[in-house]
């Protein structure tokens, strides 16, 4: 009995730990991939130490969807301004409108049961399967396991312990996906963990703090290097 009662205390001390991990801020948690938080990200900072230097600044509409997102891009090693531009979204019946004074974001998404069906851009189209995930898009299959996405075209993952937190987006490179749109669900399901590799290249490190991830690091695992950094603040 004396072991019975330790082993459940021990449960409860890990469940109360997870849920400070996953729980950004004082907001009420719940299953099902991650928190159940109104925070969402408010800014975000990319560095690329040999290439750019990336600022992102985001606003959402009433229902929690992005409307609108600013970018200014620097040279790292110069702080020379490369370009800046923004990006709109309206959503309208079934489709999403995106409007940018960057011709390469300005275009029109098809949008069916609250999915991304088909986008203007590529021509794409995509599938998802009979649980809500995304099956394939662009020509290419998406292979899941364990609620995970583990594999498309090339390109491979494995995954953390970390629930993945709601509001929380995470570029899928070469899928054609937006990812500002994949919170609010247009893509369909959001893998159950947060990665930890990429391509067996990168490592990602996340630092969590109040429960919501401030800082990513991917890291070449082939010489240890600093490729990408992300700094997050949420609101």
């Amino acid at each position: 009995m004396k072991n019975l009662i330790l082993k459940s205390l021990f449960a409860i001390v890990i469940f109360l730990g997870l849920t400070t991990i996953i729980s950004c801020g004082d907001d009420n948690s719940s299953s099902g991939g991650g928190m159940d938080s109104t925070k969402r990200i408010a800014s975000m900072k990319k560095v690329e130490p040999d290439y750019k230097t990336y600022y992102y600044n985001y606003e959402y509409d009433t229902e929690g969807r992005i409307s609108r997102v600013t970018v200014d891009e620097y040279f790292t090693s110069s702080g020379k301004l490369s370009q800046s531009y923004y990006i709109n979204y309206t959503y309208s019946g079934n489709k999403i409108v995106k409007q940018s004074n960057n011709s390469s974001y300005s275009y029109n998404l098809v949008v069916s049961n609250g999915r991304v069906e088909r986008d203007g851009k590529y021509n794409a189209e995509y599938k998802y399967d009979d649980s809500g995930y995304l099956s394939s898009g662009r020509g290419k299959s998406f292979t899941w396991s364990d609620d995970n996405l583990t594999q498309y075209s090339s390109h491979k993952y494995t995954y953390s312990s970390i629930p993945w937190p709601k509001n929380y987006f995470f570029y899928w490179d070469g899928t054609g996906m937006d990812q500002l749109l994949e919170p609010a669900g247009f893509y369909g399901n959001m893998p159950k963990n947060l990665p930890a590799t990429v391509d067996n290249t990168y490592s990602l490190n996340y630092t969590i703090e109040n429960g919501c991830i401030t800082k990513v690091v991917w890291k070449n695992i082939n010489n240890d290097k600093e490729d990408y950094v992300y700094t997050l603040v949420w609101k």
